[in-house]
Order: structure tokens, then C-alpha cells, then sequence
């Protein structure tokens, strides 16, 4: 799953992963604090129906985490029987940013780096996935995703996706990045 930004009617803080309980917060939940979405969504995952809540805005006078880039956010919302399921966000604006240190990915070792240790190695994530997003049942995948466009130059974006066990430690470590930087 992934979200795209472009512009959008208003602005939106990115919520911490306590804000919204994985498996309890519900579509009432988000739009309640976020107010309707600007696009709903459904596709089929592994045959379970997932439905999606996605809000973007940009700000062309906002400052961007980025010289050249322009300030936007986005985020998405996946439901399951009206369970969330996960969430991810993207925000290139300088306050908001969801940029992350990739120069650290290496660090992260799986079967013993903790993901009280991601903090500390590439920040905070900018979504997380639960069963069925995730690969298994106790199973957790925290996302760090970033993108920018900078005029004349394709996307570059990159996203880190870790799965961690039910009791924190990372079990699979998967990133991707492209365009240039």
C-alpha cells in the first residue's frame, strides 16, 4: 500500500502511533479527528477486503524539508470488518517531515535489534500494518516512508519496511530506493 500526495483542501497533523489503536480504532475514529477523507478506497488483500481513507494537502508557500522541493503531505488509512489495520504518512513539510536516515539500515540486524533500537537507528515511522497487511498474525510492520519532486526530476522516493514479533524484535528488513537524491 502507498500514498501519493497532491493538493489538498486542508492541513492535517501526522498522528503518533498511540493516536489510533491497530485493531480497534475504526473508520468513525479517523474521520471523526480528521474530518471526510479525500478519496475511499477498496482492494483485496490476500482475499480479505481492505478499505482505505486517504487525506493530502500541499502548501506551495509552506517551507519544505527540502531546497527545491515542494511542502506536501499525505496519508492513508486501512480498515479491515471497520478494524484498523494500518496506516502510513508521507510529509516533505520541514516540520513534519517523514524523511529517515537510511545510512543506518545496515545497523539493523534481524533477530536481535529491538525496535526500541529503530528509534534510536532511523526515527520514527510514518505508518504501521497489522495482519493481514502484515506478513502474520502477532506480527507488526513499522513503515518509514519519504518522497520528493523537485522540478524537471523524476520522484525519488524511498521506503523502509521492518516486521517486528510480537515481542519487538526486527524479523525482516525490506528497502527501496529510487529517483535521484
Amino acid at each position: 500500500m502507498a500514498v501519493t500526495a497532491c493538493s489538498g483542501s486542508r492541513d492535517f497533523a501526522r498522528p503518533a502511533p498511540q493516536d489510533f489503536a491497530l485493531g480497534r480504532a475504526t473508520a468513525a475514529d479517523v474521520i471523526g479527528r480528521f474530518g471526510s477523507p479525500q478519496e475511499r478506497g477498496r482492494a483485496l488483500k490476500d482475499g480479505v477486503e481492505v478499505l482505505s481513507l486517504s487525506y493530502s494537502y500541499a502548501d506551495p508557500t509552506a517551507r519544505a524539508s527540502a531546497a527545491g522541493v515542494s511542502a506536501a503531505k499525505a496519508m492513508a488509512f486501512y480498515f479491515v470488518r471497520d478494524a484498523l489495520v494500518g496506516y502510513e504518512a508521507m510529509s516533505t513539510f520541514a516540520a513534519d517531515s517523514s524523511d529517515f536516515d537510511d545510512t543506518r539500515i545496515s545497523d539493523i540486524r534481524s533477530g536481535s535489534t529491538t525496535e526500541a533500537q529503530l528509534g534510536e537507528l532511523v526515527g520514527r515511522p510514518s505508518g504501521m500494518y497489522i495482519y493481514p497487511l502484515a506478513p502474520a498474525p502477532g506480527e507488526r510492520v513499522l513503515a518509514y516512508a519519504y518522497a520528493q519532486k523537485r522540478r524537471g526530476a523524476p520522484l525519488a522516493r524511498k521506503l523502509l519496511l521492518i516486521t517486528v514479533d510480537a515481542a519487538g524484535v526486527v524479523r525482516d528488513v525490506q528497502f527501496e530506493k529510487t529517483g535521484e537524491w
